[in-house]
């Protein structure tokens, strides 16, 4: 249950920071700002849900914790679904991403944000 929450609580900051623009860049500048934000003040969550050798759904495959896995997985699936859609929309914004980089750059932000903080450059381009 604490996976589900901590899951739950970064989507909501997520659907909150997509919605505070409707620039696609700033929408992204404010998701990555949200999940470093998050991040230090959630950090016992953060260390559980990304960085700890926590079990994970597949671990859960077959046993009586699998319904609750399967709820956890679908919860944790929204934050990349949130991340492409803000892609797609910078892609159509002004062509800096090319559709089939979308997977990669998403994966390459959410990276550099865990690991250096806000990695956007000033020019506003992801």
């Amino acid at each position: 249950m604490a996976l589900i929450r901590g899951f739950q609580t970064l989507t909501d900051e997520f659907q909150v920071a997509y919605a505070s623009s409707k620039n696609p860049l700033k929408k992204l500048e404010a998701v990555v700002r949200a999940y470093v934000r998050w991040g230090i003040e959630n950090r016992h969550y953060y260390n559980i849900m990304f960085i700890m050798n926590a079990p994970k759904y597949s671990d859960y495959t077959g046993t009586k914790m699998e319904a609750v896995a399967d709820r956890q997985n679908k919860v944790a699936l929204q934050l990349p679904k949130i991340g492409t859609t803000i892609l797609k929309e910078v892609a159509a914004y002004n062509g800096s991403i090319q559709p089939d980089e979308i997977q990669f750059r998403l994966l390459h932000i959410w990276s550099n944000a865990a690991r250096h903080g806000i990695p956007l450059h000033q020019s506003g381009h992801a």
